[in-house]
């Protein structure tokens, strides 16, 4: 496995468990996401 994907799995990982136990973080990341597509469909 490469690191790229290593650190991808960790990204998706650290998200997950963020928004699973902390309340509130899900808007954070669904914006930051929102952001991210945007800035990669233009």
């Amino acid at each position: 496995m490469s690191l790229f994907i290593k650190c991808i799995a960790a990204a998706v990982a650290a998200t997950v468990l963020s928004v699973w136990f902390i309340p509130g973080v899900a808007d954070s990341v669904e914006g930051i996401f929102q952001l991210f597509v945007l800035v990669i469909s233009s």
